[in-house]
């Protein structure tokens, strides 16, 4: 029908009276207790509360030096002039963090198996590439450590106009740094893996109807290590952290709404990514290498890169001025099985990613099934950083998309009819290496993520149970 003949429909919005969400107000909660290394907030337990853009740790610090001959009374806030010669790590607020844990009543809450100190490195990629409306979204100040990240390596020199030197001038000198910090992927903070731009914001929690809830920030004992300084640099550096607050949105609810939602004793779901993830120290040179995921759901895709070998330790420092996030890996090509069977057969193999059909693929995934279902920015999708396994990149790495019709399908190995990924198997990665082998001195670092459900509320016994785990985990 012509448009003109479809007329406007009467406005809804005057029915208050049935109204589920009246309001809200934020909620600032200052810590329960704290330590130089250690930030703990607990939830109030009367409340409903919703999480997303207004919800988030509220981070204030200084960035300062000394000489390191010098007591530590006489630190002074980092000079501007000083970003010539001294850059950050790329984000590098992450990098400072050890751990964040939520506890409900004495059980962690974790959907995540993954080894420790390598989340930063990953999330850098994930930021440096974000779609725009996420990243406005999640780091709305132009100081936050989410922008402190480049795409390719002539954005972080330390010329004047380079992404690093603007990103200098708004946190080095006298001044005081403040950030909204929300965890990536982390329950209750950020359920979907674009927070809130591709549906709807996180699901609220019903902190009523659950026990206490803690969550506690744990940081590295060295604010220093995330400086990239000149060796003969005579200064020692560090972020002060002055204060922590955790604001939370609290929902006023329609009272009839608030009753029936409280009487309910019904499971209900929590959108969310679970990664699972290994670090492999695979001796240099070797022409092949076999990784096993044991016991874990058919995942939507796996993500490959390396890493310099002491990252996940925890003993990492960065040294001199340095684009480059990850390490060159040298992969050449990835066979995968599921419960010892192929998942494909003829040449080229999905896992073929210096095939020129395959580099392709590869590319065309990173818009339509990105890593961690996290939406990049088009523009920051290059075929020439993807190709030959993103030799050419700040970011070389290997993506491996399993899902041949969008995230709720999965390839299904050759001759199987299907119910093999109807539960947990084993996932085998057959690593081949172009010539010279494995890349000398890193750690390997292997991923595998789904994107659609990670975490079910049972509102009947009260508890949280993960969608998906591992009968036992490896981190």
């Amino acid at each position: 029908m012509d448009s003109r003949f479809i007329y406007a429909e009467s406005p809804i919005w005057k029915s208050g009276l049935k109204q589920a969400l009246q309001g809200t107000e934020l909620l600032t909660i200052q810590p329960a207790s704290k330590s130089p290394t250690v930030y703990e907030f607990e939830l109030p337990s009367n409340s409903v509360l919703l999480f997303g853009p207004l919800a988030g740790f509220i981070v204030k610090g200084n960035f300062q030096f000394k000489k390191k001959t010098d007591a530590d009374s006489t630190y002074d806030s980092i000079p501007a002039t000083t970003a010539s010669t001294v850059s950050l790590q790329p984000n590098w607020f992450e990098h400072l963090i050890k751990d964040i844990t939520i506890f409900h009543g004495n059980h962690a809450i974790n959907v995540h198996d993954v080894p420790r100190n390598a989340d930063a490195f990953i999330n850098a990629y994930l930021y440096a590439n974000m779609y725009k409306d996420t990243k406005k979204y999640l780091f709305p100040e132009s100081q936050n450590p989410g922008h402190c990240v480049a795409r390719v390596a002539s954005e972080w020199s330390l010329s004047a106009n380079s992404v690093w030197r603007k990103y200098a001038e708004k946190v080095f000198g006298d001044r005081t740094v403040a950030f909204r910090y929300i965890p990536p992927f982390l329950f209750p903070f950020y359920q979907q893996p674009n927070l809130c731009v591709d549906g709807r914001g996180p699901s609220a929690l019903i902190t009523p109807l659950m026990q206490k809830m803690t969550i506690s920030l744990h940081f590295k004992d060295n604010f220093g290590n995330i400086f990239q300084a000149p060796v003969d640099d005579v200064n020692q550096y560090r972020f002060k952290i002055q204060s922590i607050e955790l604001v939370v949105e609290e929902a006023r609810l329609n009272p009839a709404f608030e009753k029936r939602l409280l009487g309910e004793k019904k499971t209900i779901a929590y959108q969310g990514l679970s990664r699972f993830g290994m670090n492999e120290n695979i001796p240099a040179s070797v022409n092949s290498h076999r990784v096993r995921f044991q016991d874990i759901p058919m995942p939507e895709g796996i993500f490959i890169c390396a890493l310099p070998k002491d990252a996940i330790g925890g003993t990492y420092k960065c040294g001199a001025h340095t684009a480059n996030v990850f390490s060159a890996h040298n992969i050449k090509s990835v066979d995968i099985m599921f419960n010892n069977i192929a998942l494909n057969l003829k040449s080229p193999k999905m896992g073929d990613v210096r095939e020129h059909m395959m580099e392709i693929k590869q590319f065309i995934d990173h818009f339509e099934n990105p890593p961690f279902g996290v939406l990049q920015e088009p523009d920051a999708i290059a075929f020439d950083l993807i190709k030959e396994g993103g030799d050419l990149s700040i970011y070389p790495h290997v993506y491996i998309n399993l899902t041949p019709s969008g995230k709720n399908t999965r390839a299904i190995p050759v001759g199987e009819d299907g119910s093999v990924i109807n539960k947990n198997g084993d996932l085998d990665l057959q690593l081949s290496f172009s010539h010279g082998g494995a890349t000398d001195n890193v750690t390997y670092l292997f991923y595998v993520f789904l994107s659609d459900v990670n975490l079910l509320f049972d509102m009947r016994s009260r508890t949280f149970v993960p969608m998906y785990k591992r009968s036992k985990q490896s981190y």
